[in-house]
């Protein structure tokens, strides 16, 4: 046998094993997510309401090159108005299963995109969770206080990311280095690679398959004293503004869809 013909043949036996151990991690991750696997007890969904009794909705545009960004249409921008300085900044956006592009859930949270634009993270002593109870379940929001570019505003935020119907950041949760030094996008980099990892390490434990479903919550309101109020003024506003859709799944067979009630209508909507 010649040589070339035995490197042929040991070529050809170390392309059979690079695919035999590719193939094979291919399988065991698909069987690691459903393998074994108990199904969700609850799925969730969020719902924004168009009206709010005691605030004027004022819808804010959203350029081209944002929609390309987020990947979607399927959004709510804009800010609720109330009696005096009474203010919220309102956002919310669905992605369906469609892509990778429009499943980049950790994209677009605040300490990423807010940082990035300029925005610096302030800490005024406030929890960096917030528990918003719709419908007898308790939703969790992460929150932030940030102060603006022209250092003139403090605003908290708070935000809730929904992926699979699952709530992201459960058992899991990201806090970024407030003392970070450097430009805003290398402070938001460093965020987005945190975070990143952080949704890894939540995928592999708890074994949950996903269906490419996305939604994003987001609402703020300046700080203008103590930050108790701006905190307890986001929880209640929170709750007014958001439905809660629980699917229970019942051995698989059964499914109910419980609806958190809506406000009173428009009509009936104190302006």
């Amino acid at each position: 046998m010649s040589a070339d013909t035995s490197t042929a043949r040991g070529g050809s036996a170390a392309s059979w094993i690079i695919s035999a151990v590719f193939l094979g991690a291919i399988a065991a991750s698909w069987a690691w997510f459903h393998v074994g696997v108990k199904p969700r007890e609850k799925s969730y969904v969020l719902r924004s309401r168009e009206v709010v009794p005691g605030y004027k909705f004022k819808a804010l545009p959203v350029g081209d090159q944002a929609i390309e960004i987020l990947a979607t249409t399927n959004l709510v921008n804009g800010v609720f108005e109330g009696a005096g300085e009474d203010r919220f900044i309102v956002f919310a956006a669905d992605w369906a299963a469609k892509g990778d592009k429009q499943m980049s859930v950790l994209a677009h949270t605040p300490e990423i995109c807010w940082v990035g634009a300029g925005f610096s993270l302030v800490d005024l002593g406030e929890p960096p969770f917030m528990e918003v109870e719709l419908g007898g379940e308790k939703v969790p929001f992460e929150c932030r206080v940030f102060r603006a570019p022209d250092q003139r505003s403090v605003e908290m935020v708070a935000w809730c990311s929904v992926v699979s119907g699952q709530w992201l950041e459960e058992g899991f949760r990201f806090q970024p280095d407030r003392k970070q030094s450097g430009d805003a996008e290398v402070r938001s980099a460093a965020n987005s690679r945190a975070r990143g990892m952080n949704s890894l390490v939540k995928a592999l434990v708890t074994r949950q398959p996903g269906d490419g479903t996305k939604q994003f919550i987001r609402l703020s309101t300046g700080v203008r004293g103590d930050w108790k109020e701006a905190y307890e003024k986001l929880r209640i506003f929170a709750a007014q503004w958001l439905d809660l859709k629980v699917t229970r799944n019942a051995a698989r067979q059964s499914v109910v869809s419980v609806t958190v009630p809506s406000t009173p209508s428009a009509a009936n909507a104190s302006n």
